[in-house]
């Protein structure tokens, strides 16, 4: 037997900035496309690179981890399918498949064919049988594939077909629909192609819309409806020929369903859903308030059903929303907010975490500034629910921790000058109460009446400041009283941790970035630095004092520097930075980030001696706010989305799928999930090659089986937070016939592909022995076994079970001392 060592191949994907230690971002407030329930409980949405999850009707929904690149025009989730009463399916690209069988609970990846498939549509005509359609590895070349499944998606075949040979330049493949296993759809961009053989030929059928297409469904074989444009388009006779209905679409989603006897659709003309019974085409309003677009709409039964969309119409898609109804479409309940109510705003102004799994989100928002909103997650951000809300005036939340929150608005939404209302609520915006009108003349005649400068950082501790003195109040407003500050500070801006401990950062007399700091409330001030040889500049210079121990402060300037004063050790620490900053922000005593004037977000570990660039969308082409839990929680937000910077330390993976009992001198090809943020590192053990691209080595390995026995393959994934244990596949290498015996001595089944009964025709050394003859699914799975004494060379297998499903299968006859193997196919 021939020695083989231990091979062990490590593949890189990305560049470090990439994959160094797993950066992600998780969305959570990203457009969602579409919705399914199983019943009223159980149900899951997707949108981009979120998947949630309920199973209470939508109270509170789970986000499956799914780290991920997203950008602009990608979306990693493209399409779902219920199987049955508790089984779903979830694709999208990069070769993307999860699978759940408990309602959504867990979800697990399965893989395709080639691991690598951009699916974009799916439909199943039963529990067993269903269509897949994409691209195939997109990232190399762009031909469409269609793909078939006869056991419930546990195994995959390509159907040949001639969709491979359709121009993509005219042609991309957004979705499919079944009749039946002949009849069938499939649409993409404002093409559109129908089969009658199951897939293996497409003819392009006439478009009614003459524009993009965005849904098709059928009621019977003969009745359908398509949307395209702005309308819906009604069939009659299986496609034949269209009749432009009277429903008007949203003409950018296409958004409707029909259950039993009604359509619903997402319309324009009343920025809602309509209903409509199809019997008697007698049309009722359903409205929602959503100001968005809809993209989907699901109805369980008669009663329940549950719409989501988006807050945008165009990229980056963020904001986002779920409604669910009880009563077949008359009344809307807003499970999820997930963004403002309008949009074309710019002002988003206050993110925290208020208690566990807790999280607040106050923005600006509308034309002019007229609206404002305070929405609360209970959840960790997957769902976000609005608990305060001003219709046409502006405000702004001044403070929340725990339950209470406060805010302020304009008391006098057509003059602003007049006065202001600040509003509690000790309840997590359940309950709120409304303090006295407060004349903005009342405020300190230095803060030039400017009710924007309040800040609060206590339930009783109230501040107001301009770039001069700064004033405290203990009675929401109604007193104030002045601190006394340094002397030989000019205009000042002022930071807080909480009452006690605040910094001043202004400009001393000759006009350099100077900083002090208090512990007491502004009794006493701390001088912390001045810096000579910089100019101050309040609308440039950047400072954070976020953490108690540190304050960082930078001058613009330059080839500047930034500066950080270690309070315990009373030492200015200074460092070169080559960056203009636009915001810091501290981490933890060690630790700090900046955002630059690019957009580039960049953490030291060590005082600004070196840094690392971390990964982050930029959707608006703006600079977000920062919010800091900790260096695994960080988040970024702005009016239109929230990003939670997530680091993935890789998990196990899920399976290596190949063969597992294979013949010697056999070249096999064995996949795992593609995952971006890690690289992986491959270990054989004995038995064979490892046949190494390294194109897609990062997913996929080869393997030459060049000894008999049985050997492990392993796979485990790495970055530079950490790495996953190994995952195994056992493979069964069987002795091959020499070439003068394979002949004589080969296994022969027939009739291959077979349909009821198998014919085996075996060597024979096997004549006149008890065998075992099983047969196992391309996961390795035995769907049949049976052992007894067969006395001929001729073994009739009559007894196949129906629940062995079409599909590629291998049927293995075992004796006492040797085994060969067959593949077989079933019609």
């Amino acid at each position: 037997m021939k020695k083989i060592l231990p091979i062990i191949l490590t593949i890189f994907i990305f560049s470090k900035s990439y994959s160094q230690c797993g950066q992600y971002i998780e969305n959570k407030i990203s457009a969602l496309s579409d919705v399914r329930f199983w019943d009223e409980n159980n149900g899951f949405v997707i949108g981009g690179s979120s998947l949630l999850t309920t199973n209470n009707g939508g109270i509170s929904w789970e986000t499956y981890e799914l780290p991920h690149y997203q950008a602009f025009y990608y979306n990693p989730l493209n399409d779902i399918e219920l199987i049955d009463s508790n089984k779903a399916f979830v694709f999208g690209a990069d070769g993307i498949i999860l699978f759940t069988e408990n309602n959504g609970i867990d979800w697990e990846r399965r893989i395709g064919i080639t691991g690598l498939e951009n699916f974009t549509g799916v439909d199943f005509i039963d529990s067993d049988i269903g269509y897949l359609v994409g691209i195939d590895d997109y990232l190399v070349n762009d031909t469409a594939f269609l793909y078939k499944t006869t056991d419930g998606g546990n195994s995959w075949l390509e159907v040949t077909s001639n969709i491979s040979s359709i121009d993509f330049g005219d042609f991309s493949p957004k979705d499919i629909l079944f009749l039946d296993e002949n009849i069938g759809y499939v649409w993409g961009s404002n093409k559109f192609y129908k089969t009658t053989d199951g897939g293996e030929t497409w003819e392009e059928e006439n478009n009614p819309s003459n524009s993009y297409i965005q849904k098709l469904q059928f009621i019977d074989s003969q009745t359908g409806y398509l949307s395209g444009g702005n309308s819906i388009y009604k069939t009659v006779d299986g496609g034949n020929s269209w009749t432009q209905t009277n429903y008007y679409v949203e003409w950018t989603t296409g958004a409707f369903t029909i259950k039993n006897d009604f359509l619903y659709y997402s319309s324009y003309v009343v920025n809602g859903i309509k209903k409509v019974n199809i019997n008697n085409d007698s049309e009722e309003s359903a409205n929602i308030n959503q100001d968005g677009f809809l993209t989907d709409i699901f109805f369980t039964n008669d009663n329940v059903g549950f719409a989501v969309g988006k807050k945008e119409q165009g990229s980056p898609n963020m904001g986002r929303f779920i409604f669910k109804t009880i009563d077949g479409g008359v009344n809307w309940t807003q499970l999820d907010s997930g963004s403002p109510r309008e949009g074309n705003s710019n002002s988003a102004r206050y993110f925290k975490k208020i208690n566990e799994n807790e999280y607040l989100y106050s923005v600006v928002s509308g034309g002019n500034y007229t609206h404002s909103s305070i929405l609360i997650s209970e959840d960790k951000g997957s769902s976000w629910k609005k608990v305060y809300e001003t219709d046409d005036v502006v405000g702004f939340t001044l403070y929340a921790e725990g339950d209470y929150i406060s805010h302020w608005r304009y008391s006098n939404p057509n003059n602003y000058g007049e006065g202001y209302i600040i509003s509690e609520s000790f309840d997590k915006g359940a309950t709120w109460v409304d303090g006295p009108i407060l004349n903005i003349t009342d405020l300190p005649a230095d803060t030039n009446y400017s009710v924007s400068k309040l800040t609060q950082v206590s339930v009783n501790d109230l501040y107001v400041f301009g770039f001069g003195n700064i004033h405290h109040s203990t009675d929401k407003g109604l007193t104030w009283s002045l601190i006394p500050t340094p002397s030989d500070v000019t205009t000042r801006q002022y930071q807080f941790i909480d009452e006690d401990n605040f910094m001043l950062y202004g400009s001393s007399t000759n006009s350099e970035p100077i900083v002090y700091k208090t512990n007491d409330g502004g009794t006493t001030w701390d001088f912390v630095a001045q810096i000579s040889g910089y100019s101050h500049n309040l609308q440039y210079d950047r400072f954070d004092y976020s953490n108690p121990n540190k304050i960082y402060f930078y001058p613009r300037y330059p080839g500047g520097k930034i500066f950080i004063y270690d309070i315990p050790n009373q030492n200015l620490i200074e460092s070169n930075i080559s960056y203009y900053i636009n915001k810091i922000k501290a981490i933890d005593d060690d630790s700090f980030m900046i955002l630059d004037n690019s957009g580039n977000l960049y953490i030291s570990h060590d005082d600004g001696l070196t840094w690392s660039q971390r990964f982050w969308a930029d959707y608006n082409s703006s600079y977000p706010n920062i919010y800091v839990e900790n260096e695994d929680n960080i988040f970024l937000w702005d009016y239109n989305f929230i990003q939670n910077l997530k680091t993935y330390i890789p998990s196990e993976l899920e399976l290596i799928f190949g063969n597992d009992n294979t013949l010697i001198n056999t070249e096999e090809e064995y996949i795992i999930p593609v995952d971006l943020f890690s690289t992986t590192e491959w270990l054989l053990d004995s038995g064979g090659t490892l046949i190494v691209d390294n194109n897609s080595s990062y997913y996929k390995v080869k393997v030459l089986w060049e000894t008999e026995g049985l050997h492990t393959l392993k796979a485990k994934k790495i970055n530079d937070c950490g790495e996953s244990t190994y995952t195994e596949i056992n493979v069964v290498v069987n002795t091959e016939l020499s070439i003068e015996d394979f002949y004589e001595q080969q296994i022969a089944v027939y009739p291959n592909p077979f349909d009821e009964n198998i014919n085996i025709s075996v060597p024979e050394r096997f004549e006149n022995k008890k065998l075992l003859i099983s047969i196992t699914n391309i996961l390795g799975q035995t769907v049949y076994s049976k052992q007894q004494h067969y006395s001929s060379q001729i073994i009739e297998l009559n007894n196949i079970p129906n629940s062995i499903n079409s599909g590629i299968y291998f049927i293995k006859v075992e004796s006492d001392n040797s085994s060969m193997t067959k593949k077989i196919i079933r019609k």
